[in-house]
């Protein structure tokens, strides 16, 4: 859209290089072409100028100052060198939707005796928040009382009629803050403002911005709003919330500066010190109970690290427990496997000694006869093959699953056994009794374990 009147678009700029292009490029890609955009340097330090330069568009004007003079001083520059019939402006860390002329300008356009239009703007920062807020913004005859009670227009969503600042003026150069709300309550106060009920500006909100100054500088600013406007408002309750807030900056300020300040506001406000002290002693009792909750929470926030760290060292010790069982549980079975071993050698020696016994008596001659071999070829082997020698028996060969000659006798494994027919004693140790189930599958004579032997 190239609406038939010229919109001026001033952005004043102080050190932005790394943001400018981008913000200058939301403004030359409008849809509402019939623009042009008046950068004026505050007497930049850095590559503003090169920035500006390196975009190559008719409608960029640059204007660069010859020392630095704030805020308010380059936008009026900015008036001054305005071409158009409507004033709109921006700043060079911010960026404006693509439509946000278009829709001012039309609605400038319904009223002739609106003196600006402004639209809601998106905070980007530390928090996001939307101004104002999503309730409606009501325009009528109160708005100038309204705006006294908090600015709700920010300077880069104003479009103005240029003709108004030859009435009213352009901004109060003596102010380093809120000068754009000042600005906006001597429209207010002039004639009437309208409203766009949508989002078409996002503001960055960064810990350099002009707008980052407190104190005293903010206190004259509220003072000088009394002088300015307090016999203009009948119901003088509109002035409230900027008595808080200059209560709010005077908790930062010296004693004199408290002082020098109440002195003024008192021509207004007569009890101001009164209200001051309760302010304060309210804010003080509030400040003591956040720092009381804080540490509230910081003493909860330590007690469960306390808790969490217990818990863990609980568990870490009920690991080391654990392990401890484990190691407890480890040792038994090693204690039992080594009962279980002197067990079982203890019943070898005493099977052995009643084999002594009972071959010198000749029990095992009576039994089995002359002639027998033996299944096993250790400890037990190795003790009756010399006593079956000294009492005539003959034992051919033995059989283990590991053949080994023992004195002098030979040993095979169960599938190569010689006789199929020869008694077989079971020297063994054989707790499961699985050895005779082998024999009997490979052997047709008899088979009997020496512990059965030797039970008489």
């Amino acid at each position: 859209m190239r609406g038939p009147d010229l919109i001026s678009v001033i952005i004043p700029t102080y050190n932005r290089a790394y943001c400018l292009e981008k913000s200058m490029r939301s403004v030359l890609n409008q849809t509402y072409g019939n623009i042009e955009l008046i950068v004026v340097d505050d007497c930049s330090t850095d590559n503003t100028e090169s920035v500006v330069r390196s975009i190559d568009d008719s409608r960029l004007r640059y204007i660069k100052l010859g020392k630095n003079g704030g805020p308010s001083k380059a936008r009026n520059v900015g008036i001054e060198n305005a071409r158009g019939k409507y004033i709109a402006f921006h700043d060079s860390d911010d960026v404006c939707h693509l439509d946000k002329l278009e829709k001012q300008y039309a609605e400038i356009m319904k009223d002739e005796s609106v003196l600006m239009v402004f639209c809601r703007y998106k905070v980007f920062g530390e928090k996001e928040s939307i101004v104002p807020a999503a309730d409606v913004v009501n325009c009528d005859d109160n708005f100038f009382e309204l705006l006294l009670q908090g600015n709700v227009i920010g300077t880069p969503t104003m479009l103005v009629k240029k003709s108004v600042f030859d009435i009213v003026g352009g901004f109060n150069e003596s102010l380093s803050t809120y000068e754009d709300w000042e600005l906006a309550l001597r429209l207010a106060k002039n004639g009437r403002i309208s409203f766009v009920d949508e989002i078409l500006l996002d503001v960055y909100d960064s810990k350099s911005s002009v707008n980052k100054l407190f104190g005293v500088k903010r206190i004259n600013a509220i003072l000088l709003f009394f002088s300015l406007y307090w016999n203009d408002v009948e119901d003088k309750a509109a002035f409230k919330t900027l008595v808080f807030l200059i209560f709010a900056e005077l908790k930062f300020a010296d004693e004199a500066a408290q002082k020098e300040t109440l002195d003024k506001l008192n021509l207004y406000f007569p009890f101001s010190s009164l209200f001051y002290q309760t302010y304060r002693l309210t804010n003080d009792h509030i400040d003591n109970l956040s720092t009381n909750l804080s540490n509230m929470k910081a003493a909860h926030d330590n007690a469960v690290s306390i808790i969490s760290n217990l818990q863990n060292e609980l568990n870490l010790r009920q690991n080391h427990i654990n392990n401890l069982n484990d190691t407890i549980n480890n040792l038994n079975d090693t204690i039992n496997n080594l009962n279980n071993t002197i067990n079982f050698e203890k019943s070898k020696k005493f099977l052995i000694k009643k084999c002594v016994n009972y071959f010198c008596d000749d029990g095992l001659v009576a039994k089995l006869g002359t002639n027998f071999s033996l299944y096993g070829a250790g400890e037990v082997a190795q003790i009756l093959i010399p006593l079956c020698k000294k009492s005539g028996i003959v034992i051919p060969y033995t059989i283990d699953r590991k053949p080994k000659i023992v004195d002098g006798v030979p040993s095979y494994t169960v599938s190569d056994i010689p006789d199929k027919e020869l008694p077989i004693i079971i020297t063994a140790y054989d707790p499961q009794r699985s050895i005779i189930g082998e024999l009997k599958k490979a052997h047709n004579g008899p088979i009997q374990y020496l512990d059965e032997l030797l039970v008489d």
